[in-house]
């Protein structure tokens, strides 16, 4: 779910397009994965359970791009493009 709705911002995105759209877009995109990573938490437990949240692995893999989501909102300038980078990188190796 997460790589589809990337793609479709990466599709959206023109020359044509303001920024101002790109950040509001990655706000609610971040806000309705955030509700979903809630609910899951809810209805499945966090971690102490054998089928919890954080013992799935592509739970675990969205947990991890939500917090680097929420790193790239609050962070600016530099921190900025580490994040970034260091987000590509985990997506290579997993």
């Amino acid at each position: 779910m997460i790589l589809i709705s990337t793609i479709t911002i990466l599709a959206m995105i023109s020359p044509y397009m303001t920024v101002d759209l790109y950040d509001k877009t990655k706000v609610y995109f971040l806000i309705y994965f955030s509700l979903d990573a809630i609910f899951k938490i809810i209805t499945e437990g966090l971690i102490l359970d054998k089928n919890s949240y954080l013992r799935q692995p592509w739970n675990l893999f969205d947990f991890f791009v939500l917090i680097i989501g929420y790193l790239e909102l609050f962070l600016t300038g530099i921190y900025i493009y580490i994040v970034i980078h260091f987000h590509i990188l985990i997506l290579l190796i997993y």
